[in-house]
């Protein structure tokens, strides 16, 4: 698989802000997951607080269900 990854760090919580998942009480961003298909739509979104996980197994299928 081949796909792009975002980083959020400067300015600070951006795209967390745009998504919903940047916590300002806290002064940092939910540790998300959001697959966008090509013409820019939500498919899966998941948030997980720290010391959550996520599994790149689970991932991976809900990828290749979703395209």
């Amino acid at each position: 698989m081949n796909f792009p990854l975002l980083s959020d760090w400067h300015p600070k919580g951006q795209m967390a802000k745009a998504y919903g998942v940047y916590s300002e009480e806290k002064g940092y961003s939910i540790r998300s997951t959001v697959i966008i298909d090509k013409q820019g739509i939500v498919r899966y979104s998941e948030a997980v607080e720290p010391g959550g996980r996520r599994y790149a197994n689970e991932l991976a299928e809900i990828c290749r269900q979703l395209f």
